[in-house]
Order: C-alpha cells, then structure tokens, then sequence
C-alpha cells in the first residue's frame, strides 16, 4: 500500500490532502474519512484499517500525474 501527500488539481486547486496510490491512479482518502485532512491526520488517528477497506472497494478519483 502506497500512500501520499498531494494538492488538488484544477476543481480544489491548492488544498491539501492526501490518498492511496494504485496503478497509477490516486484514491483520496480525506474526502472518504472524516476528520482526516492529510496524511499525518490518518497516521496520527492510526486508521490504516480504514485504508485497506478503501483499498478494496473505491474507485480512484484522479490520476497520479495530476497531482502535485
């Protein structure tokens, strides 16, 4: 499991956050787990469990090239 800090692209441009990265493809995970806003929100909370079920099951919203 591969997970990052990114900005939004275009649509929430500048804002901050953070997702699990698959195949070329990001998942963001902040926008599906309240109170997480970036990756040391999710590792401060120890919500890797959460992670993997997200994993399984979501589709990803962006691809990594359109990141930063």
């Amino acid at each position: 499991m591969q997970l990052l800090s990114y900005s939004h692209p275009d649509g929430r441009a500048g804002q901050r956050s953070c997702g699990l990265v698959a195949d070329g493809r990001v998942t963001d995970l902040a926008s599906r787990l309240a109170g997480v806003r970036d990756l040391s929100d999710l590792l401060a909370q120890q919500r890797l469990d959460e992670v993997r079920t997200i994993a399984a099951s979501a589709s990803p919203d962006v691809a990594l090239d359109e990141v930063t």
